[in-house]
């Protein structure tokens, strides 16, 4: 191996399974159930058709599974656009005459063209029925859309993936932590990176408290998480992105040690991807505060009790580089930042710090179906009616979910708007919706998405509650003071205004309004709409 392979997997040039070397992906490869249900599903003479976004590592698991003899007896095709459809088609039918399964990796897009053109008249009609129909099914929150186990062929969909797993994370590291990917001649802490190569090898505790972190993050974040996303996280902790000349700059200039570890470069604003967002977000140790601790490290540059796992040098106490200049006092709570990051993964103090930032990983998520939809229901009326304003509140706006609407043509965010609310959605007609896996797929993907989907029955409407979502609306409940409302609260209770003014027969003199001049404001008024003697209608209260 060499740096070059090390410094690439930031830059997502050595995570490329087309131009990496077979020794270069056989290093790199971490295992998964994945490697055992494929070979599975061959041996039933069974075609297997795997798709997902680039990155997400389909070639470079059916050529690791090829190369090590795992495929036997399979045709392979590991780019179906690399070549014209009538080519896959035409190899694709004489697998099938011959008895072979047929292993194919596939973009999406060209996926579904390609199952389009099986579809009408060729003789692989029926496995493309039986892919169709798997097809953005393998995973859903709806158990009757759930496909049956394959007959003839299996997609397995990456996109459905969750690599953020601990042991999944802590192997990846383990991969690349080794001084076989250091420069030629040096080892150990002659460079930043080998410090942090160092760090990983002789104190494996700091490798599974960064797994820990960057497992949090990457589940805390809406998006997919590709292999190349966390090839290019660890990779970046290790090297900071650095060239092999720039690394040993560092070392001529003194600027390894306290600042170039693992966290410090992960916190750094030049670094780029998913993942090292994530993590800045939320898992940084130096954004979550710790009284007691920080109170230890600005004074003494460490805990008052426990020990380092690693050398990490004599560290300068940030109380010492405190004075007049806004420099001394940037430097100062920059070293403290430091120093916190470090004894995330170095120290022993560390663990039950790594510990208060991922525990409740799930949040909200992981209560009962009846808890959870109670908390969404309070925090989604906290969103608009804040606490305080709901101590004046009738009773109708908090017993279900009060429909605020607030429609404008003007250009303005949500949150300044006035709003008005004339009807609630009763929390009997809330169900909740979890995600389910198809039962053919087992553990091989991962563990099911921490999310869930709010489901009003009558009209069909949901909203997607994942981690970022479930916090806002704890956070409504228990706050005061503004919050933007998020645009798929402002379409879910749109929807339902919409179902209940359709479904619902109002009548004069019972039914009720209610106007805030803007969410989390001011309740102007919750009143009656009364009938008039001349007929009409007025507003009172």
């Amino acid at each position: 191996m060499s740096y070059g392979i090390l410094r690439g997997l930031y830059l997502g040039e050595a995570s490329n399974a087309d131009l990496a070397s077979a020794d270069v992906r056989a290093r790199l490869h971490v295992t998964t159930p994945l490697d055992e249900l494929i070979p599975s599903l061959v041996q039933r003479r069974l075609d297997v058709v795997l798709t997902g976004n680039p990155g997400d590592g389909k070639s470079h698991l059916v050529r690791n599974l090829a190369e090590t003899g795992r495929l036997a007896g399979a045709t392979i095709e590991l780019d179906l656009s690399a070549h014209p459809d009538e080519e896959i088609i035409a190899a694709w039918e004489a697998a099938a005459r011959a008895g072979h399964p047929f292993v194919l990796c596939a973009n999406q897009g060209p996926l579904i063209t390609l199952l389009e053109t099986l579809a009408s008249g060729s003789s692989l009609h029926g496995r493309a029925a039986e892919l169709g129909g798997q097809l953005g099914r393998l995973l859903t929150p709806r158990p009757e859309h759930l496909p049956p186990a394959p007959r003839a062929a299996a997609l397995i969909d990456l996109a459905d993936r969750n690599l953020c797993s601990e042991v999944l994370v802590s192997e990846a590291i383990a991969r690349v932590a080794d001084v076989s990917f250091l420069p030629p001649g040096f080892s150990g802490a002659d460079t930043s990176a080998g410090q942090n190569i160092s760090l990983f090898t002789e104190a494996p505790e700091a490798r599974a408290r960064l797994a820990r972190l960057i497992a949090f993050a990457g589940n805390r974040q809406r998006d997919h998480v590709t292999f190349r996303h966390l090839w290019q996280c660890i990779a970046y902790a290790i090297t900071a992105g650095k060239a092999q000349a720039s690394q040993f700059q560092d070392l001529y200039v003194g600027r390894i040690g306290l600042g170039s570890f693992p966290l410090d470069n992960l916190a750094s604003p030049r670094g780029q991807g998913l993942l090292i967002g994530a993590f800045n977000r939320h898992a940084d140790p130096a954004r979550h505060a710790d009284p007691a601790l920080d109170e230890d490290l600005w004074t003494i540059a460490q805990p008052r009790t426990g020990r380092w796992l690693y050398d990490v040098g004599a560290l300068t106490a940030p109380a010492r580089l405190w004075g007049e200049t806004q420099d001394s006092q940037r430097a100062a709570l920059q070293q403290l930042a430091s120093i916190k990051r470090l004894v995330a993964l170095a120290h022993e103090a560390g663990e039950d710090q790594v510990t208060r930032i991922v525990q409740d990983a799930e949040g909200p998520l992981a209560h009962t179906d009846r808890a959870l939809i109670d908390e969404v229901v309070t925090g989604l009326n906290a969103l608009y009616l804040s606490p305080r304003e709901q101590g004046a509140a009738p009773a109708w706006l908090t017993d279900g979910i009060a429909l605020w609407i607030g429609h404008s043509y003007r250009d303005v965010p949500a949150s300044a708007r006035p709003h008005v609310a004339v009807d609630t959605a009763a929390r009997a007609e809330l169900t909740l919706l979890r995600p389910r896996r198809a039962p053919w797929l087992a553990d091989a993907m991962g563990p099911v998405p921490a999310e869930a989907w709010l489901l009003h029955e009558p009209s069909g409407a949901t909203l997607r509650l994942d981690r970022e979502l479930a916090a806002l609306l704890q956070r409504a409940a228990q706050t005061e003071g503004p919050l933007e409302p998020p645009e798929p609260v402002q379409r879910f209770l749109s929807r339902l205004a919409g179902y209940h003014e359709h479904a619902r027969a109002f009548t004069l003199g019972e039914d009720k309004f209610a106007v805030l001049d803007r969410p989390r404001g001011e309740l102007v008024v919750a009143a009656a709409v009364g009938a008039l003697a001349a007929g009409g209608a007025r507003y009172g209260a």
